[in-house]
């Protein structure tokens, strides 16, 4: 189905509080555009909204994730559930002065996009301690959630598949919670832990073949991908390989379902002064083939492509995949977007081998720092999503939340 957002950039949210982009998603089934953020002035007060824009454009009032308005939320990630336009939300919420837990909760729209479903929220995390920084994704051939997170009591990722019936609307265990079989980078368990802001850390859910495929640092020259599925109640974990490169900064990752590669875009830093000041930074790409099951060696990032064409300080590479169909191909396509430091976010198209297809965009942010963006695309339209102090030369009042929509190129646009 076709979009009809309105091109340009304009608001989505600009309160009084500061207002900060965690996650977006389009449903499966209308392309209504959801976003998840958080609105607050400091981390005790920090609560999770979520934000329709309907296919058409209209914009309905936010609404609150969490059932509970007394405790802080953070860490918003959104996940689509295919065929339909019912999507799901996890967050890490303050329940004692020394826990934080993951929360879990189904919601669902009708298809001129008004919030109907909405099933009470869920607590799914069972160590004390603080949870945080969850992740999701719904894996369309099994029908189940597969949930990560971190425990700071345990210094681990922990793990989990649920499913969820409708009859009883709530969520049920389909797996027990299982630890990530590996050492990971341990500045993941620093106290302040926080996967929004940090420039170097990250951890990524991706789907490929029916199976669900973490990425997380493992050091700060190695992301690791690891294959997980479930079966009796368990959670089986293998580690596919290492992708190596020096001093990797954030990462995303990507599926490509037409060539069976798995895709990593990054950012490097380069200094050429003296004092090692970094002077500017680059987006790269880079394909990973893909054999279910299979463990591979390591990959060196020695045939990584430059994605940027404008030279910044870049960081927070994000990457969304589509499908292009024409009456002369099929295939995949990506919309990657990065932040700037000076200049707002820039996005461009790419084919499946990250070749440009056409002019690289970029959103001004009035000369201040925009945030880590997010990018959804449907049939017609992409939009980048972020949130930023100013837009073109006009200040917000503290930090809003913006989308840059344009329409999809010719080299994209299924016919």
């Amino acid at each position: 189905m076709k979009s009809h957002f309105v091109n340009g950039c304009y608001r989505l949210v600009d309160t009084i509080n500061e207002d900060t982009l965690y996650s977006s998603i389009n449903t499966d089934k209308s392309n209504h555009l959801v976003i998840g953020y958080i609105s607050g002035n400091d981390s005790t007060d920090f609560t999770a909204f979520g934000k329709i824009v309907t296919n058409t454009g209209i914009m309905p009032q936010p609404f609150r994730l969490s059932n509970n308005s007394e405790n802080a939320q953070s860490n918003v990630c959104l996940t689509r559930i295919s065929a339909t336009d019912s999507f799901v939300a996890v967050w890490d919420e303050q329940t004692d002065e020394n826990e934080k837990n993951i929360f879990i909760r189904y919601f669902s729209l009708s298809a001129n996009g008004t919030l109907q479903a909405q099933q009470a929220a869920q607590k799914i995390s069972n160590s004390a301690g603080v949870n945080v920084a969850p992740r999701i994704i719904y894996n369309h051939a099994n029908g189940l959630f597969f949930v990560t997170w971190f425990s700071m009591l345990n210094k681990s990722i922990q793990m989990q598949y649920l499913s969820f019936d409708e009859a009883a609307n709530t969520f049920k265990d389909t797996s027990y919670i299982s630890e990530l079989e590996d050492t990971v980078d341990a500045e993941f368990f620093a106290d302040d832990l926080n996967l929004h802001t940090s420039t170097r850390l990250n951890l990524c859910l991706t789907q490929a073949e029916g199976n669900d495929i973490i990425s997380v640092n493992i050091d700060d020259h190695s992301v690791g991908f690891y294959e997980c599925t479930c079966s009796n109640s368990k959670i089986t974990q293998t580690k596919l390989l290492e992708y190596q490169t020096t001093d990797i900064k954030k990462f995303t990752t990507a599926y490509d379902s037409f060539n069976k590669k798995l895709k990593i875009v990054y950012t490097l830093e380069y200094a050429v002064d003296e004092e090692a000041t970094v002077l500017y930074s680059d987006v790269y790409g880079d394909s990973i083939s893909y054999f279910p099951g299979k463990k591979m060696m390591a990959k060196v990032g020695a045939e990584r492509l430059e994605l940027n064409l404008a030279n910044h300080k870049t960081s927070f590479p994000v990457i969304e995949s589509f499908t292009c169909t024409t009456a002369d191909i099929s295939d995949i396509r990506f919309i990657i977007a990065w932040k700037t430091d000076d200049n707002g976010v820039s996005f461009n198209e790419f084919s499946s081998d990250f070749i440009p297809l056409t002019v690289e965009s970029n959103v001004s942010s009035a000369s201040v720092s925009a945030s880590a963006p997010s990018v959804t695309v449907t049939n017609n339209q992409k939009g980048v999503i972020f949130s930023a102090a100013g837009i073109g030369s006009s200040a917000l009042y503290k930090s809003a939340i913006l989308m840059a929509v344009e329409t999809l190129s010719a080299n994209s646009l299924s016919q």
